[in-house]
């Protein structure tokens, strides 16, 4: 029932969401498309792994480095919410690096597992 009322929604907003500028999105706009808005993420006092905080130190650390040569990339795409907004703020920044996303489709865990078994086996010979 929620997929069937994000698609709903997707599609009645999708005229609004192409007119409005991101950083003028207000928050459940962001929602319904899955696309972080780094000025409506609340910070953490410390820093943390695995939440929406992220996006803002991406930001930063993306436009403190915008005067050095090579591209930007994202390792674990998902379905872009850290990437789309990224990829608007460099190019309203005019930096005009390119930008690449990753993703596996299917997770690293079993990889960094197997990887991970044969270093063990490697370092006891």
């Amino acid at each position: 029932m929620r997929k069937i009322i994000k698609n709903v929604l997707t599609s009645l907003l999708r005229p609004i969401a192409t007119s409005i500028p991101l950083e003028n999105w207000n928050y459940w706009l962001g929602r319904v498309y899955n696309i972080k808005l780094p000025e409506k993420v609340k910070s953490f006092i410390k820093p943390t792994t695995g939440c929406s905080a992220n996006i803002n130190i991406v930001m930063f650390l993306v436009l403190k480095t915008n005067h050095l040569k090579g591209d930007v990339a994202e390792c674990g795409v998902f379905q872009g919410a850290t990437l789309i907004p990224v990829t608007y703020m460099m190019d309203k920044s005019n930096d005009y690096r390119d930008i690449y996303g990753f993703d596996s489709f299917e997770g690293f865990e079993m990889l960094l597992r197997l990887k991970a078994k044969k270093m063990t086996l490697v370092i006891s010979t």
